[in-house]
């Protein structure tokens, strides 16, 4: 990946890097999600959906000639982090994070880079486990010839040549492999018609073994100068452009370049970015982050995250005392991690979730018939393309709206009405990236009905921000007896018989009353905690929202 690093020449060889990730969605939270994105029974993979992918003017589109949308993550430099190149890691991405591409990132120049003393058995071994393992699992692969302190792609550019003859050669009857020819040429000394003529050089290369493969070329200034290559661009087809931008550096005058290459026909791949400075570091900045994805969406634009690894620095994806190299959960990821994570699961789903479940055998929630019934009733689901309801997962704010407002729309519709619509763009005070997500509407809704309120001191209703018991109590109390009226009064010194009575915040006292009084919230079996500011389960929630449902009905 682009270790955005080099900032100045002087820092120019002291590396850094990028790329930071996650996103979340709505049916199983916890290993949170909506209607996941991940391969069914069927075989129904990324690849198997969509085929071999190819350019049709500024969109990269499928094998029906529909417009798609790559998402995923960059390993980082595989020499560096080698243990990430699994196929355990890339099913995690594919069927947890819903990703549907990973990027391998080969640098050239650094840390026993392929051109500078690296060994390129070895290198090139892990690049066909990474090429394997994403081929098993159905999901696209981009092999990153990864250009950064060697400035100019000229440097190497023999070596390059021999090794995209290589990799054309033997992945040429692959329809998921793409080529990223230079990652981020960078210096004053590099132009753009430097890395035109490189890029005359090495595709045709390519072209001789993979004649339709789709190719990703570099920009000058670490893959941020797409205005130049909209001026003069290379004469190949299916043929994308790099642009790479960290949020916490890059911000609305980067994307209005990329809006003017784009309106003059250039088609660009994010094929990397993160949402710190650019220096792989410093501080999240989530507010840029949204209006990245906001302009990335409008756009139709591929994305990859940098990076996937336990570096010690912001960018990175894992928690640095984090050792496993799959099956993560969600608190052993960075922040970087838990956002992209959450991105990717906020988009649309490819594959519709099955049923029955095959992961709540023996669960309590099971056992007692709530997980059917949540379901037959239409309130929540299991994750896109899998028979996974995540049971044990955290729930959501944003899946607590959608759950909600599902009930409210099928209350109206029962009562011979139709249910209001709201809109699928942001109408909160907020400033989150709400635009066209799973949860927009609901959001829209749970805020107007005054049912979910957001973070004054970050200007964030966070619809991904996982929600504690008394968080969930207060948003049920509020949903039955603010909204539908049902009666509010509460004994709160009946709280004083749980031994955690103490940890309730006051804003929640009533609801928690509310939700004992009722038999919405029971405290734990062993000692009658309550656990208040303990993260609700999606199995917590069935239950919950049934007990609501039925006051509410019978009201």
């Amino acid at each position: 990946m682009r270790l955005h690093v080099i900032l100045s020449k002087a820092v120019g060889a002291a590396l850094s890097f990028l790329l930071a990730s996650t996103f979340v969605l709505f049916a199983p939270l916890g290993s949170l999600s909506h209607e996941a994105f991940v391969a069914d029974a069927a075989g129904q993979t990324p690849v198997a959906i969509h085929g071999k992918l190819s350019v049709r003017g500024t969109q990269l589109v499928d094998e029906a000639g529909n417009p798609v949308q790559l998402r995923g993550m960059s390993t980082h430099g595989m020499a560096w982090f080698p243990d990430y190149v699994n196929e355990g890691a890339f099913r995690t991405l594919r069927d947890d994070w819903h990703a549907n591409c990973v990027r391998l990132a080969l640098y050239t120049a650094e840390y026993n880079g392929y051109c500078t003393g690296g060994d390129q058995a070895y290198l090139k071994g892990l690049v066909d486990k990474g090429v394997s393992a994403a081929t098993n699992l159905g999901m696209y692969v981009i092999i990153d010839w990864h250009v950064l302190n060697d400035q100019s792609p000229t440097v190497y550019q023999g070596q390059a040549i021999e090794f995209f003859r290589e990799m054309s050669q033997k992945y040429a009857d692959h329809n998921n492999v793409i080529y990223e020819i230079c990652n981020e040429p960078n210096g004053e000394d590099t132009t753009w018609q430097q890395v035109k003529s490189y890029a005359e050089a090495v595709i045709p290369v390519i072209r001789e073994n993979d004649p339709d493969a789709v190719v990703i070329v570099g920009t000058p200034t670490w893959s941020q100068d797409v205005d130049q290559a909209a001026t003069d661009p290379l004469n190949f087809p299916n043929l994308m452009y790099a642009l790479h931008f960290y949020a916490g550096t890059h911000t609305q005058w980067l994307r209005d370049r990329a809006q003017q290459a784009i309106d003059r026909g250039l088609p660009i791949f994010v094929s990397e970015f993160g949402i710190c400075d650019a220096s792989g570091n410093g501080g999240i900045n989530i507010n840029e982050a949204n209006e990245w994805m906001k302009f990335i969406d409008k756009n139709n634009l591929s994305y990859m995250n940098w990076s996937l690894c336990n570096k010690a620095e912001s960018a990175s994806a894992i928690a640095s005392w984090c050792t496993k190299t799959s099956n993560w959960e969600e608190w052993e990821l960075a922040e970087s991690g838990k956002w992209m994570r959450n991105q990717l699961r906020s988009e649309p789903p490819e594959i519709p979730a099955i049923a029955p479940y095959d992961d709540v055998a023996g669960h309590w929630a099971d056992q007692k018939g709530y997980l059917k019934e949540v379901t037959d009733r239409g309130l929540m689901k299991g994750y896109t393309g899998t028979k996974h309801f995540g049971p044990n997962d955290g729930i959501q704010r944003g899946q607590v709206a959608v759950i909600l407002q599902r009930h409210d729309d099928a209350m109206t519709a029962k009562a011979g009405n139709t249910p209001a619509t709201y809109p699928e763009s942001n109408t909160t005070p907020f400033s989150d990236n709400l635009d066209k997500k799973y949860y927009t509407s609901a959001m829209n809704w749970a805020y107007d009905k005054q049912i979910i309120s957001g973070h004054r001191d970050t200007n964030l209703i966070d619809p991904y921000g996982l929600v504690t018991r008394q968080d969930l109590a207060t948003m049920l109390y509020r949903y039955a007896c603010d909204h539908h009226g049902l009666d509010a009064t509460v004994n709160l010194s009946s709280l004083n018989s749980h031994p955690d009575s103490g940890a309730i915040s006051n804003y929640a006292r009533p609801a928690m009353a509310w939700c004992v009084s009722h038999d919405v919230m029971s405290g734990s079996a062993s000692d009658g905690a309550l656990n208040p500011q303990k993260p609700a389960t999606r199995a917590e929630m069935a239950k919950m929202v049934l007990k609501v449902a039925d006051l509410v009905e019978a009201a």
